[in-house]
């Protein structure tokens, strides 16, 4: 009988805690971690400071002016102006150092380029004798007694030049100006004799620019510079000539940098 009881109250107490669970309200799931949040740095922009050497290949044109100051030993005693245009090709090297402020870039460019810009002229005009040559300001071979000739080349031109730009990432538009300088020589004479005279024409340059960094190293440009080369004197000994120059410059480039 007293074991009746005891399972009868096991049995009460069983069926009275699971009535009581069933009235509970379920467990909520715990709520998921937050994902974790990557922070991407953004691209560094290029870095345009630094050295580099480089080559540069372009076309040159211009036009020049010339005065004969004659004394006596060509047939004419009045001065003869000349004006003509000429062209070439150039090539050379470059050599700059670059910094950087913010995409503010400057820096120092000097180049060496040797060219074949040069210019001839041989004399179809009356035989030489006295009188007046024509005093014209275009080179008409007319104008200039049959059996005399002339000749003027730009050996090198070298500019020594500051550059200012503002980098858009690897792009480098820039102005650029400096001073210029240029070996000329100028070759006069006739069928019987001739001579040539040298000088260093010592002037100036304004011009514009825009680089591409293609790689970390390696970075390509166009360019157009204007050269003003002033006026020298050739032959002083003999028939004095002054001759001036202006150039327009456009060539390409690839430039290495450390």
């Amino acid at each position: 009988m007293l074991r009746l009881a005891v399972v009868a109250c096991v049995s009460a107490a069983a069926l009275t805690g699971t009535a009581l669970a069933a009235d509970l309200p379920a467990p909520v799931p715990a709520a998921p971690a937050p994902a974790a949040v990557v922070v991407t740095a953004p691209p560094a922009l290029f870095d345009w400071s630094g050295l580099y050497i480089g080559a540069n290949l372009g076309f040159g044109s211009g036009d020049f002016d010339g005065l004969l100051v004659p004394t006596g030993t060509l047939p004419t005693d009045t001065p003869v102006a000349v004006a003509d245009a000429w062209s070439g090709v150039l090539g050379g090297v470059q050599v700059g150092y670059n910094a950087q402020m913010g995409g503010i870039v400057f820096g120092a460019e000097a180049d060496f380029a040797f060219t074949d810009i040069d210019y001839d002229i041989m004399g179809t005009g009356r035989a030489p004798g006295p009188g007046p040559l024509d005093n014209a300001r275009a080179v008409d071979p007319a104008t200039i007694p049959a059996g005399y000739f002339a000749h003027a080349e730009i050996d090198w031109l070298a500019t020594v030049r500051a550059r200012l730009g503002y980098a858009f990432d690897r792009v480098l538009p820039y102005v650029t100006g400096g001073v210029a300088f240029a070996d000329v020589d100028i070759t006069a004479g006739d069928d019987d004799a001739s001579a040539t005279d040298s000088n260093l024409h010592v002037g100036w340059t304004v011009g514009v620019g825009l680089e591409y960094a293609a790689t970390h190293a390696l970075s390509v440009k166009a360019e157009y510079l204007f050269v003003d080369l002033g006026e020298e004197t050739y032959f002083d000994a003999g028939n004095a000539f002054a001759f001036e120059t202006e150039l327009h410059i456009g060539r390409i480039g690839i430039n290495y940098r450390f």
